[in-house]
């Protein structure tokens, strides 16, 4: 995509309301490029109804926004698809092609989104070229979805996909949903995956589109794990305790849908192309962890149970508190006597620890504590 096509690229983000899509109109925001987005049945401010399934509604929209990029995150969770596949093909598969020929109408892009669960999960990692065969309904929908998407456009296939946000439902919040109520978890040992943050997948979804990229892309978290090791890793990014985890292997979950187990995708072709590498996870905890504290303002009085690094850093904000009171804890004042300042540092203890604890996480900006300002000033 050359300079001027950048410049003018208007992005419509269809499932705007969801994780991927939210994250999408965020890093648009942010990269200055018009977006508009849709809901289907959650309604949010700044974003427009409307439903794939009605060829109807699609047409207008698309002659009055005139889109060139068509971003396409509608999802339904993998067990609801397999108890309503009649629903599930509605929106996978006459959605998308609705999509696709009005976007063929205007010469415009459609970005498609997919998943890891085309595959068995027997021979993993799988790259863009490995043959797909589906275990459940969704992971069949998703790939009779990607057969009706030509070349010409753009597939992306992830997996895992995290992200902080009350109101989602992504494995990170069922994880921290329950543990943060103080119930038991139960996390599969032997399903395999490679974790995303939804905010990496955002920013590399644009960064493809306008590098010109065409066909099957896997964008995901750079290190594959069980869905336990993530849930645990989840647990220590949060301070909550690890240990009402519960190891479980997939025959014992019962799910509704059969789940393929070893589905690590590949990266080599998104490496070469943007010469960038995935996300590891320790960054992408980094930024989740960054949004946790500036949406739930935790102190950092609460220790992750069994974390050497947390009781560390616990250790260090005690003996600052410990140090602010021997050597700046306000004196009475005594009239007469005690002097006033009249300019000068103000400070007081939550104040000094709450600079060293930004040093130790070094988040020399804006960091955390900012999130949490800017939050509470829009609120």
């Amino acid at each position: 995509m050359g300079r001027e096509a950048r410049i003018n690229m208007k992005a419509l983000v269809v499932g705007a309301s969801g994780l991927v899509g939210g994250a999408l109109m965020r890093v648009l925001e942010q990269s200055g490029i018009e977006a508009l987005g849709t809901f289907h049945t959650h309604a949010q401010p700044g974003l427009v109804s409307l439903d794939i399934r009605n060829r109807g509604e699609i047409t207008p929209l698309f002659d009055q926004f005139q889109p060139t990029v068509i971003f396409n995150t509608t999802n339904l969770a993998v067990d609801y698809c397999e108890l309503h596949p009649q629903r599930g093909r509605d929106f996978f598969l006459t959605g998308t092609s609705y999509l696709l020929a009005e976007a063929a109408r205007r010469r415009a892009l459609v970005v498609h989104y997919s998943t890891a669960y085309i595959f068995s999960g027997i021979d993993g990692p799988y790259g863009e070229e490995n043959e797909a065969a589906p275990r459940n309904a969704y992971g069949k929908m998703k790939r009779d979805a990607e057969i009706m998407v030509s070349p010409s456009h753009l597939i992306i296939r992830t997996m895992n996909v995290f992200g902080w946000g009350k109101t989602s439902n992504n494995f990170a919040m069922q994880v921290w949903n329950s543990l943060h109520s103080g119930k038991a978890f139960s996390a599969a040992t032997d399903q395999i995956g490679n974790p995303t943050l939804v905010e990496y997948l955002a920013e590399t979804s644009l960064r493809l589109v306008q590098e010109g990229a065409r066909g099957i892309f896997h964008v995901v978290g750079k290190e594959a794990m069980s869905r336990f090791a993530f849930a645990e890793a989840i647990a220590r990014a949060t301070s909550l305790d690890g240990g009402m985890i519960l190891s479980r292997t997939t025959e014992e979950l019962n799910q509704k849908a059969p789940r393929p187990l070893n589905v690590e995708l590949k990266t080599d072709k998104v490496f070469r192309f943007l010469e960038t590498e995935p996300l590891a996870l320790s960054e992408s905890l980094k930024r989740f962890r960054r949004q946790w504290r500036a949406d739930t303002h935790t102190s950092h009085s609460s220790i992750i149970k069994g974390d050497k690094a947390e009781f560390l850093k616990h250790e260090i904000l005690e003996k600052v508190r410990e140090y602010h009171t021997l050597t700046h804890k306000l004196q009475p004042f005594v009239p007469y006597k005690s002097r006033i300042q009249y300019s000068g540092r103000v400070f007081g203890e939550e104040e000094m620890v709450n600079l060293v604890e930004s040093g130790l996480d070094f988040w020399l900006t804006l960091g955390p504590y900012g999130d949490f300002f800017e939050k509470n000033m829009k609120d």
